[in-house]
């Protein structure tokens, strides 16, 4: 039996990925009316609740690659942020490691591939150990 994980996302915030949500070939729709806070994304805040919602279904391939290539990355993105900041803080904020996870999805995506499997062809791929770690470049 075929599981689809649901993610409820404010439409700003999904609109802001809908090209990588289109390459995933999940399906989304809109919604009109609310959920209890069980279901809250992520990228939805309590005080947002009253915006307009999509509700984007993954499964486990997707939803595993939404969550390395996007939510990972950019959290990544705040670390790079804060490990490069002689204050030690987080100053350059969201939009910087937006721009950092999708630059850093960009370089990786053949990896990505590579070691878990297209995610479009709602395969998953048990990753194999590799002989040398990959470097990255800043």
């Amino acid at each position: 039996m075929r599981r689809d994980r649901c993610l409820r996302f404010a439409k700003e915030f999904f609109y802001r990925d809908i090209d990588f949500f289109d390459r995933l070939g999940d399906r989304y729709e809109e919604v009109d009316t609310p959920r209890g806070d069980e279901h809250l994304a992520v990228e939805e805040k309590v005080d947002d609740a009253d915006s307009e919602k999509i509700d984007c279904h993954f499964n486990r391939a997707t939803g595993r690659c939404f969550q390395l290539m996007r939510v990972f990355l950019h959290e990544l993105g705040h670390h790079y942020d804060y490990i490069t900041n002689r204050k030690r803080r987080c100053s350059r904020g969201e939009d910087f490691a937006e721009s950092y996870g999708q630059r850093l999805e960009k370089e990786i995506w053949p990896d990505y591939i590579r070691a878990f499997g297209d995610p479009v062809d709602r395969t998953c791929k048990v990753p194999k150990k590799s002989a040398a770690p990959r470097k990255f470049s800043r």
